[in-house]
């Protein structure tokens, strides 16, 4: 009789994932479980140094965002399951982990960002409407939002991202940010664009 692959095997926690290298080459990132539950932790390129930045204790970190200034990461996070993602911040220099888009009910989308603005993202929320995801320009130092397009209705957030992120070209006079899921280490944030729903739980 041929054993049976344990369950843990299949549904298990990976031991490690998503590996991801700081836009400056210095640092990696990388998921694995602390205790069972899924975390974000960054070491030193080549070394084994790598520590825990985040601390989970229920639902696990499943994607995150190296912001390109080196010195913060970005990651989503709901409450209960409820898929109304909040963004949340990390700080490797100053410390602390803090939740950039705290509304409630409110579903926050990474839709793109540019090394010349590195203390930026462009994001989407439907606080207005809950079908609709307007883009947003924040600012991962203190949270500070600007509105730089409005969904008009028809746009998903496929195509937000192009019509987004001129507008805040124009509104800021700086080049255009790329798509999140144009840069390898945003690949793990671009499935958000997709797997949400339109509407709030």
């Amino acid at each position: 009789m041929v054993d049976l692959i344990p369950r843990v095997v299949l549904f298990g926690n990976p031991e490690r994932l998503a590996p991801a290298v700081s836009p400056d080459g210095r640092r990696l990132e990388h998921i694995a479980p602390v205790d069972g539950v899924l975390n974000v932790w960054v070491g030193t390129l080549g070394d084994e140094d790598a520590a825990p930045v985040t601390s989970d204790r229920e639902r696990g970190v499943r994607s995150f965002l190296w912001c390109d200034d080196n010195r913060h990461i970005v990651y989503p996070q709901d409450i209960g399951g409820d898929e109304n993602w909040h963004l949340r911040v990390i700080d490797l220099e100053a410390g602390g982990d803090r939740d950039l888009t705290p509304f409630e009910g409110v579903q926050a989308r990474i839709l793109g960002h540019d090394r010349r603005q590195p203390n930026h993202l462009l994001v989407g929320l439907n606080r207005d409407d809950p079908e609709l995801h307007d883009a947003y320009l924040l600012d991962v130092r203190d949270g500070t939002l600007e509105l730089v397009a409005k969904n008009p209705g028809f746009a998903e957030c496929s195509s937000m991202p192009t019509c987004a992120c001129a507008a805040a070209s124009s509104s800021t006079r700086t080049a255009e940010p790329r798509s999140a899921s144009a840069t390898p280490q945003a690949a793990s944030t671009a499935r958000l664009s997709t797997s949400g729903p339109r509407t709030r739980s």
